[in-house]
């Protein structure tokens, strides 16, 4: 299985051209944002699902069924978004600062999450609440110089995991570990795959941390920084064989240069 993940910039994305992609009601929520900055990740995350959706789909982007009902609690607008097609692949985006991050499965399950670096959350004050008995032990050896650095890392590859699952924020991030290559619950989970989840950090743009979780592991992945939405469609069709100026990246340990 290989993998391809976009990175892009809301502000370059979010166009009147990409608004013109959103539905009805997506249109009538991103007007409820006062502050330019969310709407545009609100409007360029939006367009970018719709884009790949229709890519993969075969269908105009406003006619991409999306469906974002919790599997876990039935509850119609907090779970994992999804394309309501059959045999549709598994999709996940995330968005952070001033860009949006999306990939597909075509096979398998995948979760990504991204960061901006700069969040103003105390990371180290949420350790009791995000790290497991064995992160937090870890944790305590980190230099405080790294000590951010460390937390950013575990919380995005902790919201990866939660959202290959679609157990979102409601399973508790204390009851999991991703420390190794492989998620664990390190106790009795609901739901939690019978396949092993697999992690790893992406390289994605200086001042954001970003994760990806798939299930099974990928034979590669590449990350492509898109700076339109026409940009996606052309290289979706190349999928698996990354242009000169995509970055393939191959399965790695975790104790590669760079990780805390």
């Amino acid at each position: 299985m290989d993998l391809q993940v976009w990175v892009l910039a809301a502000r370059a994305v979010a166009t009147d051209e990409a608004a013109a992609l959103l539905t009805a009601d997506e249109t009538a929520r991103a007007g409820q944002f006062a502050v330019p900055g969310a709407r545009d990740l609100f409007v360029a995350s939006r367009a970018v699902q719709r884009t790949l959706g229709s890519a993969l789909l075969g269908v105009a982007p406003q006619q991409v069924p999306i469906g974002r009902t919790c599997l876990h609690c039935g509850h119609r607008d907090h779970g994992k978004p999804r394309f309501l097609a059959r045999q549709a692949p598994e999709y996940s985006v995330s968005h952070s600062g001033a860009l949006v991050l999306v990939g597909y499965a075509r096979t398998g399950r995948i979760g990504l999450d991204i960061e901006a670096d700069d969040r103003r959350t105390d990371l180290a004050g949420l350790i009791p609440r995000i790290a497991s008995p064995a992160e937090r032990r870890r944790l305590g050896r980190v230099p405080p110089p790294d000590l951010r650095r460390a937390c950013l890392r575990l919380w995005t590859r902790k919201e990866a995991v939660v959202k290959l699952t679609g157990h979102g924020l409601a399973l508790p991030f204390t009851r999991f570990s991703v420390d190794e290559a492989v998620a664990s619950a390190d106790e009795p989970v609901p739901d939690w795959p019978d396949e092993p989840v697999w992690l790893r950090d992406l390289p994605v743009e200086p001042g954001y941390t970003a994760a990806l979780a798939t299930s099974p592991a990928p034979a590669e992945v590449t990350v492509a920084r898109l700076t339109s939405l026409a940009e996606l469609r052309v290289r979706r069709a190349t999928a698996g064989h990354p242009r000169p100026e995509q970055s393939p990246l191959r399965p790695a340990g975790l104790d590669r240069a760079g990780d805390p």
